[in-house]
């Protein structure tokens, strides 16, 4: 990476697809996904996007929505890094990505 200063998740939010999509793919590498998660935790906290957006889920969702909860965030990364040797799946990084886009596209406001 260069010397440019990685933008927020909110700064993320307001640039283009193409730029968003750049920087989410940067940001969900293993490197810098805590900061990412954290930022992105701060944004849930203050829009609840995600409690606009279920009604009924899963204790499978309900996993994924965990990684977006301060309380749960740090326990359920170490599980999704325990499992993905054995299922293949960067689960983080999906859920992430997931999260992006959808706040990207306001689905939630």
């Amino acid at each position: 990476m260069s010397n440019k200063k990685m933008p927020t998740y909110p700064e993320m939010l307001l640039m283009n697809e193409k730029d968003l999509e750049k920087w989410i793919i940067l940001r969900t590498e293993p490197a810098y996904r805590k900061e990412l998660i954290h930022e992105m935790i701060l944004h849930e906290e203050k829009n609840h996007s995600l409690n606009k957006s279920t009604k009924k889920i899963t204790p499978a969702q309900q996993l994924i929505l965990d990684l977006f909860d301060k309380n749960k965030s740090s326990e359920t990364l170490k599980l999704f890094e325990k499992i993905e040797p054995e299922t293949g799946i960067d689960l983080a990084r999906e859920a992430m990505m997931a999260k992006a886009a959808t706040d990207f596209c306001k689905l939630n406001y």
